[in-house]
């Protein structure tokens, strides 16, 4: 595959008040969506304890890639940068990362064992260690108590795949505008979520995604017959929020963000809904490890600096701090030890179990543009009905291109 660096070489122009620093006393970060927003309230706690300027770039993510894809080609950016773990193989095969090795050394935080395994992965380009996991983030089923209980007798959520179809048909027999379970084609893990709680291994001995493994079609024909039984619905414009409340959709799938979501939408579902696990496959209950991880600008000036405040922000006090900002989940192990921590916030043990569970993006420079092949794979075997072994066939050969 060519470089990133081949890629990009169209984007030549300094980004407009992105600058790097050159300063020992200054830091300068780009951090993305409302993280950006939000992390000045950490990074002013950082400049009174030490002195140094920590200068916050907010990027909303819809520009994040040709932003930071301009910083690759004219070689001046930030110090740190939040970088999405999926991006991570790509900017670091592109040499825009810099070897955290160097700076380990006095900074606890760049240990490895401190994050959850599904996390250390994530930390590594062709065994270089380049990020360090900021926050994490995995999937959950929400749902609604009361109804699961009442439609499908149960006294937890479902727990297995054929408990949660046997639920889902229950739900969407209600009758007409009900269904079971809303379910995002447009996340690039949908499938991937299912094939790995079959069993099914991301990459191959050489390095290759094989989406025609049996254990993929197997679970993609599973996952099909929520579309096929009138379970769940797409393209119908509604908001989660709503179809929760009304419960035409009493079950969904997401990350921990959407606990705050719904709280703000309905404060009277409160104490009507609860999480769990992923229903299990016959390998368990896998989701995706998502989240964000921290990285030093290969041609930043101030990689001591940097590392500094890397180091600082993943330590567990103020990861802690992080998580009453943001609700994002800490990365560092330590802090889901602490049983003050669990208790703190909603259903946090549930989080601990699926992120100890949860497996890292495959860790290759063509990951993202496969992810959007999957993307389309799902869309036309959801919502078009296509052909399981017709559609896998194509998205191979889509694949194998990528990966020549």
């Amino acid at each position: 595959m060519k470089k990133l660096l081949g890629l990009i070489s169209v984007f030549v122009l300094l980004l407009a008040g992105c600058g790097s620093s050159s300063s020992s006393d200054k830091v300068v970060v780009w951090a993305m969506g409302e993280e950006g927003n939000r992390l000045h309230t950490l990074t002013e706690e950082y400049t009174a304890d030490t002195g140094v300027e920590v200068e916050v770039v907010a990027i909303p993510w819809d520009q994040a890639y040709e932003k930071l894809s301009t910083a690759v080609a004219s070689k001046s950016g930030p110090d740190v940068i939040q970088m999405g773990t999926s991006w991570i193989p790509e900017f670091g095969n592109a040499g825009a990362l810099a070897d955290l090795s160097e700076f380990a050394d006095g900074r606890e935080s760049f240990d490895k064992d401190l994050y959850f395994e599904g996390s250390q992965d994530t930390m590594f380009v062709n065994d270089k260690f380049v990020s360090v996991p900021w926050y994490v983030d995995t999937r959950v089923l929400y749902y609604r108590t009361d109804i699961v209980s009442d439609v499908c007798g149960l006294d937890t959520a479902p727990q297995t795949w054929d408990e949660m179809l046997d639920c889902s048909e229950k739900l969407s027999a209600r009758g007409d505008d009900q269904y079971s379970v809303d379910l995002d084609i447009k996340d690039q893990f949908f499938f991937v979520q299912y094939a790995w709680q079959n069993g099914w291994v991301a990459l191959d001995e050489n390095g290759k995604v094989n989406v025609t493994d049996e254990k993929f079609v197997e679970a993609v024909d599973y996952v099909r017959q929520f579309a096929e039984t009138g379970a769940t619905e797409f393209d119908l414009g509604l908001d989660i929020t709503q179809t929760f409340a009304d419960g035409s959709f009493p079950m969904f799938i997401s990350g921990p963000w959407m606990v705050n979501v719904i709280n703000e939408a309905n404060p009277d579902l409160v104490g009507k809904y609860e999480i769990a696990q992923l229903p299990a496959g016959d390998e368990g209950s896998t989701s995706l490890m998502g989240g964000s991880n921290l990285v030093i600008f290969e041609y930043s000036e101030n990689k001591e600096g940097a590392a500094d405040l890397i180091n600082w922000l993943t330590t567990p006090e103020v990861e802690k701090e992080w998580y009453e900002i943001a609700a994002s989940l800490p990365s560092n192990v330590n802090v889901w030890d602490d049983a003050e921590f669990i208790e703190s916030g909603f259903m946090l043990d549930v989080w601990k179990d699926a992120l100890e569970d949860a497996t890292g993006s495959p860790m290759i420079a063509e990951w993202e543009k496969i992810a959007q092949e999957i993307v389309s794979a799902q869309e036309q075997v959801m919502v078009e009905g296509k052909d399981t072994d017709t559609v896998i066939e194509e998205l191979q050969t889509k694949i194998d291109a990528l990966q020549a």
